[in-house]
């Protein structure tokens, strides 16, 4: 995929998902975005090469995310990125 490509069918779909939240973006954080996953994984891996990261922002399964895809956890969100359709298999 490419950062063109990540931008307008994946961070911008979400960003608009989170405005009916209360949670504004602009572009700073649509930049922020880019940033982590174009370090993380150059846009290019939705695996970890060599490890357990999924997602081109490299979530771990088991990491310090893993506390809030839970009941009661620190937010109740149905979709965290590791569980997205095209970071299965």
């Amino acid at each position: 995929m490419t950062p063109k490509q990540l931008l307008l069918n994946a961070i911008d779909p979400a960003l608009a998902l989170l405005e009916p939240l209360g949670v504004k973006s602009d572009a700073r954080a649509r930049l922020m975005l880019m940033a982590i996953a174009g370090q993380e994984s150059a846009w290019e891996h939705r695996r970890q090469i060599g490890g357990p990261a999924r997602s081109f922002w490299q979530f771990e399964g088991g990491g310090d995310v893993a506390e809030v895809n839970v009941p009661g956890g620190q937010a109740d969100h149905k979709s965290l990125p590791n569980e997205w359709p095209f970071d299965r298999n």
